[in-house]
């Protein structure tokens, strides 16, 4: 009998920003939610499938959008091990357009804690958010 090969492709149509900073996950959110005039709270650590590391997870969630945080780093390594300079990664879900995704980036790096934010393009690192 021949081999049989699988092929799924995953669905990315979602937006992933990276930012740096010297906040703990907590206080990071506070920011968020001064800066971008929203309501993120915490919600159940994401475990990773790989490490079964537990990182920091909020959420933010209205009619329109859905945008989590989820930390990078743990005790146990990091989400994104390729990307170790990043401290925290939003995903933008829903209905979520280009310009909307400049404008978070943009007010995100107004706020004086925050030392980088760009977009995250790469599909293999998108890919480990989808659950």
């Amino acid at each position: 009998m021949g081999k049989q090969l699988l092929k799924i492709e995953l669905d990315v149509s979602f937006s992933l920003l990276g930012v740096s900073c010297h906040l703990k996950d907590y206080r990071f959110a506070w920011t968020l939610n001064h800066s971008l005039r929203t309501n993120f709270f915490k919600t159940t650590p994401y475990i990773s499938h790989n490490t079964n590391a537990e990182f920091a997870r909020y959420q933010h969630q209205s009619d329109s959008e859905e945008i989590m945080i989820f930390s990078n780093k743990s005790q146990d390594g990091f989400l994104v091990p390729k990307k170790k300079q990043v401290d925290y990664w939003l995903l933008l879900q829903k209905d979520v357009d280009e310009q909307d995704v400049q404008q978070y980036a943009r007010l995100i790096r107004q706020s004086d804690f925050i030392l980088v934010v760009f977009e995250e393009n790469d599909r293999k690192i998108k890919e480990q958010f989808v659950f």
